[in-house]
């Protein structure tokens, strides 16, 4: 049996990468049981989205997680309790956890001095920039940061799977002890379903253009902003699908055609539609925080395939080096205004870049991505 684990999100969080992850795996191993320990609302939300043959083949578990503001000492007791289960579980066989954290690696290292699973496989997000982050002077609080946990030996065979070829280089140059094997790509999985509903393939009049996800000056919104009173009119539309930040409040937003919203969060069905009625995705994203993460909302654009609008970081440089024309790089905020102001009329051009998009899909999803997965576990 494998056994695939979120140990750590609830609810609506990181649902179309596990939905995807969750396809890949039952895809890669048609004739070994897949079970899925998850929080119940995360499993309701994955069963709701996840390709219905997929789905049938998965055994859902639920099981209660500590709250996400747990301190380490909590979560390390209710780490070592469930990295036993899950061991003795998915023993002679491979445990992918779909997330992680400090004490569960801590975890997974202590536990594995005995057991009989053939691997652990750990998913690194966004917390991996909390490798190149501040850290304390206390060196009892340095016992418990991510550079220590992954920096412990190990007897077990532990591997983390990066989703961008760049973050990659950067983790192995961070960690130099890091067996280079160790360190593997998986390219972010998209959901096949979320893939199905592909929005427009067609340029049209006025071009919209979208900024997606939480709304705060980390994620570039205020750059948005400004780009949009500078250049908003007629011929183009500017939205925001998603929350605002506590740190934009405030802000005059009367340029945009779609406002963040203010409380709450916008559903998935929302989130998904709405991008698929955008021409374009803008991603003015600095590299202090992407050049280490992946981005949810870049695989939620490839997902539907809408080419992209973004400064020149090594997660978009990559993909067009490699699938070629998705969209549009600028230098900064000021070429992306006049890009947008000269106008993006030419509807030959968007088609081909809607089919870049397609292209780079490809890879991200199940059919494709499960050769990967199988050949990343050693089978």
């Amino acid at each position: 049996m494998i056994t695939v684990t979120e140990p750590i999100i609830w609810g609506d969080e990181h649902v179309p990468v596990n939905t995807g992850l969750l396809e890949t795996v039952v895809r890669a191993f048609p004739h070994e049981r897949v079970r899925f320990h998850a929080e119940s609302s995360h499993i309701a939300l994955v069963r709701a989205l996840i390709d219905r043959d997929d789905g049938a083949r998965v055994e859902f578990r639920e099981t209660k997680l500590p709250p996400r503001g747990a301190d380490f000492r909590t979560r390390f007791r209710h780490d070592l309790g469930l990295v036993g289960r899950l061991m003795e579980e998915a023993a002679g066989s491979h445990l992918i956890m779909a997330s992680s954290c400090p004490s569960l690696i801590a975890a997974l290292k202590l536990r594995g001095l005995r057991t009989a699973v053939r691997g652990v496989h750990i998913v690194l997000h966004g917390n991996l920039t909390l490798l190149w982050s501040w850290r304390s002077r206390n060196p009892l609080v340095r016992l418990t940061d991510l550079r220590t946990a992954m920096g412990l030996p190990s007897r077990l065979a532990i591997r983390y799977f990066v989703m961008e070829p760049a973050i990659r280089g950067e983790l192995l140059a961070t960690l130099p002890g890091l067996d280079p094997a160790d360190v593997r790509l998986l390219p972010h999985p998209v959901s096949s379903v979320e893939a199905s509903m592909e929005g427009r393939g067609e340029l049209g009049t006025p071009v919209r253009i979208g900024f997606m996800g939480a709304a705060s000056k980390e994620k570039g919104f205020g750059t948005f902003l400004k780009i949009a009173r500078r250049v908003a009119g007629p011929g183009v539309e500017f939205h925001a699908v998603g929350r605002l930040g506590t740190d934009m409040a405030g802000e005059d937003m009367a340029v945009l055609a779609t406002k963040p919203v203010l409380d709450g969060k916008v559903g998935r069905a929302e989130y998904v539609e709405r991008l698929a009625g955008l021409h374009y995705v803008c991603m003015p994203y600095e590299a202090a925080h992407y050049r280490y993460s992946p981005s949810g909302v870049l695989a939620d654009t490839l997902a539907l395939a809408r080419p992209i609008l973004a400064f020149d970081l090594p997660i978009f440089h990559d993909l067009f080096d490699r699938f070629g024309d998705i969209g549009h790089l600028c230098r900064d905020r000021d070429e992306m205004a006049e890009l947008i102001r000269r106008g993006l009329s030419d509807r030959h051009r968007y088609r081909g870049q809607v089919e870049a998009m397609r292209r780079a899909r490809a890879p991200r999803l199940a059919g494709q991505l499960k050769d990967e997965l199988r050949m990343a576990l050693g089978s």
